[in-house]
């Protein structure tokens, strides 16, 4: 299983994602704007929930402060993190401290794992590491539900974070094998491209020698 080695994480790279669907050899662009787009709707959805929450408002600030942090973050360091591991890694400690932040204040502003999962899958280098980082984002976004809910969440807020991590590192490790899998064909197509070229160019040589 991709889980079991200490592999390159191929959906850390943006254009990983796009080569699922890709069947030519066009430049493809590092920079996706549809990940930028899912992290802006996901932060815009968990403020909306935080309105929304029941929670007295003095209590929610908090959780404002989390997002805003998490947004210029972002801005600053994670948008640069799909290619530059150092960015990435000024990044994630803050999106999985606001994992824990934002549950911890308002229970239903857990929904920011639904960026934060995918922002460790895109970003980390290896499928073991970032498996390990699918774990450790559900254990804080528990402790931050625990913080919030008491002991009396306990048993909800085990299923909810084991379902969460064991499905984000079945997608994630799928997704993987899907992109490795792409980029494999995309580079064979590149190979044999070079080779139709190079068989053209053989043939029109032989052409103009037998000419004359």
């Amino acid at each position: 299983m991709a889980a079991s080695r200490a592999v390159d994480n191929p959906l850390r790279q943006p254009e990983a994602w796009e080569a699922v669907a890709m069947t030519d050899t066009q430049p493809r662009t590092r920079n996706s704007v549809w990940l930028h787009a899912f992290f802006s709707g996901t932060v815009v959805l968990t403020g909306v929930i935080a309105v929304a929450a029941r929670s007295p408002w003095p209590a929610r600030w908090p959780a404002f402060a989390a997002l805003a942090v998490l947004t210029v973050a972002y801005v600053v360091y994670g948008r640069r993190g799909y290619d530059r591991p150092r960015a990435a890694a000024a990044f994630l400690p803050i999106a999985i401290a606001a994992a824990f932040v934002l549950p911890a204040v308002v229970p239903t502003t857990a929904f920011v794992q639904c960026i934060v999962f995918p922002l460790v899958w895109t970003q980390v280098e290896r499928v073991r590491i970032a498996v390990a980082l699918t774990a450790v984002v559900g254990l804080a976004s528990g402790i931050g539900l625990q913080v919030s809910g008491g002991p009396d969440s306990l048993a909800g807020t085990l299923l909810i974070e084991v379902v969460s991590v064991v499905g984000s590192c079945a997608i994630g490790i799928w997704m993987t094998r899907v992109a490795t899998l792409a980029e494999e064909r995309r580079q064979l197509l590149v190979e044999l491209h070079a080779t139709q070229d190079s068989l053209a160019d053989a043939n029109r040589a032989a052409g103009i020698a037998s000419e004359r």
